[in-house]
């Protein structure tokens, strides 16, 4: 079976959300995915606007610059996603201790 994955399915792989089970059940028995091109934009643009209110916040809590913020939003995401641990490199000192704080590994 070829699966057609609109940008709601498609998003259900990415992030965990109400009926994200069912679609890596299905996922597992298709033979391949398939998607429309409009499926990236959708989902890019989602992501991002996801990413940018957490890069917002993060901002604000942790006093930090807009692009850090966007940087310690996209590794925070990251590690929510996967369950693999991620480590954060970063070489300021602000920046680290707020990565720390969001319970991320960072460099010695």
């Amino acid at each position: 079976m070829i699966l057609y994955c609109d940008t709601s399915a498609l998003i259900k792989l990415l992030i965990l959300e109400p009926q994200s089970d069912l679609m890596q059940a299905v996922c597992n028995r298709a033979e391949a995915i398939a998607v429309g091109r409009i499926t990236w934009v959708e989902a890019m643009a989602g992501l991002a606007q996801k990413l940018v209110e957490t890069a917002g916040r993060f901002a604000d809590v942790f006093s930090l610059r807009a692009y850090d913020s966007v940087q310690l939003a996209a590794a925070h995401e990251l590690q929510a996603i996967t369950d693999v641990p991620v480590t954060f490199a970063c070489f300021d000192r602000r920046l680290n201790q707020a990565a720390q704080l969001l319970q991320l590994a960072v460099l010695p």
